[in-house]
C-alpha cells in the first residue's frame, strides 16, 4: 500500500536517490554511505519497494551501441475517444517493441508517442503497419531527434 510521500525522511529519500543511480547498489555500501548498520538500511529499502515508492529495477542500455540511430516522437490526433478505440490503439501501439513511451495527451494532439528505431525504414514500418492501421488516427505527426542533449530518468526528491 502507497502512503503519502510526504511522511518520507531525508534517509527514506537519500535511498530512493541513490538507488536512481545506482540500482546494484548493495545494502552494505548504502548503509554506509548513509552512516547506518545494514538491517535497519535493508528494511527501510524493502518498506519503499512494498509501499511502492520503488516500482522495479532495470539497466539502461545504450542506444547507439544497440544500433538504435533513430528517436522519433510522433504526435497522433484521432476521430474518437470511445473506451474500445483506445484501448485498441493502446495495446496496438505498445505492442511495438520499439515504443518506449506512450502518452495520453492535452493540447492540438491526443497522443504523444516517443519511439526508437534503427533506421528510417524501420520507422517507416512502424507508421505504415501499426499507425495506419488504426482507424481512429486522424492525423499522425512526427518529429526526428537530430541529437540528444539530455536525457535522465531521475525524479528528484
Amino acid at each position: 500500500m502507497k502512503k503519502n510521500s510526504d511522511t518520507l525522511d531525508a534517509i527514506d529519500l537519500a535511498i530512493l536517490n541513490t538507488m536512481q543511480r545506482d540500482a546494484k547498489t548493495t545494502t552494505s555500501h548504502l548503509a554506509s554511505q548513509l552512516c547506518m548498520t545494514e538491517t535497519p538500511c535493508w528494511r527501510r529499502l524493502k518498506r519503499l519497494e512494498e509501499e511502492g515508492y520503488i516500482s522495479r529495477y532495470e539497466a539502461i542500455l545504450d542506444k547507439a551501441a544497440l544500433g538504435y540511430n533513430v528517436t522519433a516522437f510522433v504526435h497522433l490526433s484521432v476521430d474518437t475517444h470511445t473506451e474500445e478505440a483506445t484501448r485498441e490503439l493502446e495495446e496496438k501501439i505498445t505492442s511495438h517493441p520499439g515504443v518506449y513511451s506512450l502518452h495520453n495527451v492535452t493540447g492540438d494532439y491526443d497522443f504523444l508517442v516517443h519511439i526508437h528505431c534503427k533506421s528510417i525504414d524501420a520507422y517507416n514500418f512502424f507508421i505504415e503497419n501499426t499507425l495506419r492501421g488504426l482507424s481512429v488516427i486522424r492525423n499522425i505527426k512526427t518529429s526526428i531527434s537530430l541529437r540528444e542533449i539530455t536525457r535522465s530518468n531521475h525524479l528528484y526528491v
